[in-house]
């Protein structure tokens, strides 16, 4: 009797790049995901790992040369779920490769006022991309927001009625900010204060 012997896990990585400068789409991902398992069928499990230049390995000061985008895995018959990594970022102290930038639902500081409440979703997503998250139990979205020295500051949550915003805050995980300058970010986000008129020494160099 001829047995079909299977081993228990395909663990890798893929590595990536810019390509005519956009990062592949997930749906591309999960096609290299699927191309792997059909070459390699006598697994129960896959690991997928997708690599990316997500840093500037240049920055000394970098907490960590963090290059893991996301991974793809399955189970037996199962598809392949997707599992983000990149999403980590605003927890670390980072510096950005300047190219990911409009990627990701990554952006400047300089680059996302004015954000108003009542404007559409539409036109946030032609000023500033993708969101890098989407929870639509909460109807909210989340941006990656960078300083001028592309170090990670935080996150622009904007949470939504229908198709319009309702509100827009930044909050930030890594940077101890006090409730006046979060006050005044998000002032600056919706419009009513220059950039250049917050004297807040982290929206141009963290370290």
């Amino acid at each position: 009797m001829e047995q079909n012997i299977k081993n228990t896990k395909l663990q890798g990585d893929v590595s990536l790049d810019f390509i005519n400068g956009k990062i592949p789409t997930f749906d591309e991902m999960k096609l290299i995901a699927e191309d792997i398992a059909k070459k390699y069928p006598n697994y129960q499990n896959y690991f997928i790992n997708f690599k990316f230049p997500l840093t500037d390995t240049s920055e000394r000061r970098n907490e960590d040369n963090y290059n893991s985008l996301c991974l793809f895995t399955k189970s037996d018959n199962s598809d392949f779920r997707l599992v983000l990594h990149y999403n980590n970022i605003p927890t670390m102290d980072l510096t950005l490769n300047k190219n990911i930038v409009g990627h990701l639902g990554i952006n400047l500081i300089s680059n996302i006022s004015p954000i108003k409440e009542g404007m559409s979703l539409s036109q946030v997503k032609e000023k500033l991309g993708d969101p890098a998250e989407i929870n639509n139990e909460t109807k909210e979205s989340q941006y990656y927001i960078l300083n001028e020295n592309y170090q990670v500051l935080g996150i622009l949550f904007i949470q939504y009625t229908g198709d319009n915003v309702k509100v827009a805050n930044f909050f930030s995980l890594n940077n101890n900010f006090s409730k006046e300058q979060l006050s005044a970010i998000d002032s600056y986000i919706a419009g009513n204060i220059k950039l250049e008129d917050l004297k807040i020494k982290e929206l141009k160099d963290i370290y």
